[in-house]
């Protein structure tokens, strides 16, 4: 008769723990891993779901050379599906096998690979899909008139104002920073009523020069 292969097993406790209900679970997966051919070489207690749990039972897979992790339910695997993605890929990395002890389902290396193919695929199509949704609702906020990203300096009369002034002062050979110097003099607040830096100043004019160079059609 062959050797039996080696499993580490995964259950989820109870709160507080009761040492008959662990008991009771153990032997199950005991059972499970009888009929799977399969002999439990460890146990892993999991009061919640927790990916670096999970992380833990592989690496645990790794160390007792076992090929295939047993879980009470698969419901203990409530993880986001980025970190089940990292853990199929863990699994397959070292030719580990999922069991689910519950309902005797077993997940081989080619089922994991259909299954992180199967995430990936749903996981950027949700991207799409939200993404989507989002220009869908942007399109709709532009034509009900609402405003889209942060307003502009120089769409009112009194900023427009300013900005000739920041030009003309940029033209008559002063330094970005005097400019600032001479628009907190005046008392002129920018966009956000905050006091202006050199770096505002520049992007004002930057924008201004290419508006005065911009094709007319």
């Amino acid at each position: 008769m062959s050797e039996k292969q080696k499993a580490v097993a995964l259950f989820a406790s109870a709160l507080p723990k009761k040492v008959l209900d662990i008991d009771h679970k153990q032997d199950l997966l005991r059972a499970c891993a009888e009929k799977s051919h399969f002999t439990i070489v460890a146990f892993i207690a999991m009061r919640r779901a927790s990916f670096e749990r999970l992380s833990q039972a592989v690496e645990l897979c790794r160390s007792y050379q076992a090929h295939a992790l047993i879980i009470d339910e698969f419901a203990t695997l409530c993880v986001p599906p980025k970190q089940l993605l990292t853990l199929i890929e863990l699994i397959n990395e070292h030719g580990i096998s999922l069991i689910d002890a519950n309902t005797g389902a077993s997940f081989l290396y080619a089922h994991q690979l259909s299954l992180k193919g199967l995430f990936y695929t749903s996981n950027e199509a949700e991207k799409t899909f939200q993404g989507t949704r989002i220009k869908r609702a942007l399109r709709k906020r532009k034509r009900q008139g609402i405003r889209l990203g942060a307003r502009k300096f120089g769409e009112q009369d009194h900023e427009a104002l300013a900005i000739k002034q920041i030009v003309e002062l940029y033209d008559s050979g002063l330094s970005l920073q005097k400019i600032c110097n001479v628009l907190r003099s005046n008392h002129i607040k920018s966009v956000r009523n905050k006091n202006w830096h050199p770096t505002t100043i520049k992007r004002i004019l930057e924008r201004e020069n290419k508006m005065a160079f911009k094709p007319t059609l």
